[in-house]
């Protein structure tokens, strides 16, 4: 399936896979779109940890790497002086989709709030750390979210009430909470979920958010795949859910995109039969014919199970924040890469 398409810029692709999953057969030497395509595929700070005297060398890609070089420094502090007074307070918080196995940094930090129902403690001791709430148009989509910023801080906090993406739940929270486990980070340990968790909002966030793959989430996703999980658990908790359908096609295009990067794996699932879509760049979109499949199972399972009081909000989100919004979103985000590396 995968022999038919046409990965572009393959050889860079393949290039960053294999740094950054520190490869036998990584380059000594790495394609100058290589870092056009790490930047836009969340890698850069990684591909520069381990490549940084082959970047171009000119002020734009400096300041790139120094905001991202910030932005860990940051996150950081708030794993060593934020997250232990929260956890003092007894306010536990869980960092989702921010800790990855090799050097990543987002603009944000992703913090799920363990006790939900105390929502208006968490805000008051965020404010007590000169934290204000940060209004963006993405509120109007995310009601189970809250952006934070601080004075002279780059990084903002996400705080989550839910594991939800554009106003839906995808996974039992406590269930999450139950499994968690400890990583540790620079700034100190912090809580994040089980490896099948993680699997299961990778796929939910990709799926249901973004509508798009990018490379650091096919590697990611590697990392975990070739671990021993729970396949027991990850299907049951989708299916019950109501997208065992989407996370199953979740699933098979990731490993077509794996096996076009050289890194390929055998799953113990039975996958669907999910063609890739022409033109292929990373990050890959979701075709719009796949997502429509997803999220119409996935509205009428909950209509099965009696969630009718949910279905205003899921039409809302299904029909225009992923057409008006998210798609149009990562299609002016593969222009972008498709013009400097064509």
């Amino acid at each position: 399936m995968t022999r038919s398409v046409k990965l572009h810029c393959a050889s860079a692709y393949r290039q960053i896979t294999s740094i950054v999953l520190d490869r036998e057969d990584k380059p000594a030497k790495v394609a100058p779109e290589a870092w056009m395509l790490a930047e836009a595929n969340c890698l850069l700070l990684a591909l520069w940890r381990s490549q940084g005297d082959q970047i171009p060398s000119d002020n734009a890609w400096n300041q790139r790497i120094f905001s991202l070089i910030r932005m860990e420094t940051e996150t950081a502090d708030a794993v060593r002086e934020i997250i232990p007074l929260f956890a003092a307070a007894g306010l536990p918080l869980l960092a989702i989709k921010s800790f990855l196995p090799f050097p990543y940094v987002d603009s944000n930090l992703d913090l799920v709030t363990g006790k939900p129902d105390h929502l208006p403690d968490y805000l008051a001791l965020l404010q007590k750390l000169g934290y204000r709430r940060y209004r963006t148009l993405a509120d109007l989509r995310e009601p189970m979210k809250q952006t934070h910023a601080a004075p002279g801080v780059s990084l903002r906090l996400h705080l989550h009430t839910a594991i939800s993406w554009n106003g839906v739940v995808y996974l039992p929270f406590m269930q999450v909470w139950e499994r968690k486990c400890s990583w540790t980070s620079e700034g100190g340990p912090i809580w994040i979920p089980s490896a099948e968790d993680e699997l299961l909002i990778m796929a939910a966030h990709a799926l249901f958010e973004n509508k798009i793959v990018s490379l650091h989430e096919v590697l990611y996703w590697y990392k975990l795949v070739t671990t021993d999980l729970d396949w027991a658990y990850i299907i049951k908790t989708a299916q019950h859910y109501g997208w065992k359908r989407g996370f199953l096609q979740f699933m098979a295009t990731t490993n077509q995109l794996a096996n076009l990067l050289s890194i390929p794996v055998t799953l113990p699932l039975s996958l669907p039969s999910v063609p890739l879509c022409a033109p292929i760049w990373l990050p890959y979109i979701f075709p719009l014919s796949h997502n429509w499949h997803v999220t119409s199972h996935k509205l009428a399972t909950d209509i099965r199970q009696g969630l009718w009081w949910g279905v205003p909000r899921r039409l809302f989100s299904y029909l225009l924040v992923d057409h008006f919004w998210m798609y149009r979103k990562a299609y002016r985000k593969r222009r972008e890469i498709s013009s400097k590396c064509s």
